[in-house]
């Protein structure tokens, strides 16, 4: 494998297994805490520019 320049992390990641397939578990905690994230992001948005009613 060749890497360019500035590839050393992703080598890294590769060669210490940290990449690995998704357990749906972990696809669900994953989504659930985007969700929670977007859904408070939007609340403070309506807070903030007075759009919350």
């Amino acid at each position: 494998m060749v890497n360019s320049p500035g590839d050393e992390k992703v080598g890294a990641a590769v060669t210490l297994g940290v990449l690995r397939a998704t357990r749906p578990r972990d696809l669900a905690v994953g989504l659930g805490f985007a969700g929670a994230a977007t859904a408070g992001a939007h609340a403070v948005a309506r807070r903030l520019t007075g759009h919350g009613g």
